[in-house]
Order: structure tokens, then C-alpha cells, then sequence
């Protein structure tokens, strides 16, 4: 697929609680939608949901855009597919409901362009999360 469809991604913060990514397009035009929710280490039982979930939408900036999809462009030409389920990120190309795999990114992978790519297009990323952190971690969880 081209630069010209837009890219999926997921990522885990491994802070506490988690944090968790799940853009369901990053577009070439920079735009960018999603939800960003936490994750608490309680057990299911006593809530519904157990974390906050919040939606998110914005743009990058135009260099910004173009570096990650710069990066996406290295990572698929490289072809560097792992068929763990288990990842701490996932970056697709294509919308949501017809897309392809192109990186599923562990924390042993070894450093590799891909991976560095992968973790550049995060390091990009964060800024626009980094603030809601604070109010995800809040646990809203009735008491028993």
C-alpha cells in the first residue's frame, strides 16, 4: 500500500496504570483520531471497565506527518512482520477494516532500523498524549 492510505497504531505505556494508544488513522494530511485509555491491575469483577478510555483527535504538524510516514515507508519496505500476539505495539497501513500488518513490536525485539523507526514514530506520538496521562491514571473504581 502507498503512503496515501492512512496508518494504524497501537502502543502500551508501561507505566501505572498502563496507558494504552489505539489510533485508528493517522492520516497523510497529519490528522489524526483514536482513543487513549488506562488500564488498572483489578480485577474484572469489581467494574464494568476498569480504566478510562477517552477519545482523541488532532493534527500533527506537517513535518511531523511526513517523518512518520518517512518511517512507516522504512518499516514497510523492510517487511518486518512478528506473528506474536503479544506486543507492546502494532503499526498497520490501511484503514482500519482492510489493513496490513506491518510491524508487531515486543520489547526484546533487537535494535534494528525497524525498530528504531517503529520507536521514532512513538517518540513523535507522545507529545500529543503525554498531558492526558495524569487524568487516565485517576482510579474511579467503587470500594467493596
Amino acid at each position: 500500500m502507498s503512503s496515501t492510505h492512512s496508518l494504524v497504531l497501537r502502543w502500551r505505556e508501561e507505566t501505572k496504570p498502563k496507558i494504552v494508544w489505539f489510533l485508528r488513522g493517522i492520516c497523510p494530511d497529519g490528522s489524526y483520531y483514536g482513543e487513549i485509555r488506562s488500564k488498572f491491575d483489578i480485577p474484572r469483577s469489581l467494574d464494568n471497565a476498569h480504566g478510562i478510555i477517552r477519545t482523541v483527535e488532532g493534527r500533527l504538524t506537517p513535518s511531523d506527518a511526513k517523518s512518520i510516514f518517512t518511517l512507516a515507508t522504512i518499516i514497510r519496505s523492510i517487511n518486518h512482520i512478528d506473528d506474536a500476539t503479544d506486543c507492546r505495539g502494532l503499526l498497520a497501513d490501511g484503514p482500519i477494516n482492510q489493513s496490513t500488518i506491518l510491524i508487531r513490536f515486543k520489547d526484546t525485539d533487537p535494535d534494528t532500523e525497524v525498530s528504531r523507526a517503529f520507536l521514532e514514530i512513538i517518540r513523535i506520538l507522545r507529545p500529543h498524549f503525554e498531558p492526558l496521562y495524569s487524568m487516565l491514571s485517576k482510579n474511579t473504581t467503587p470500594k467493596r
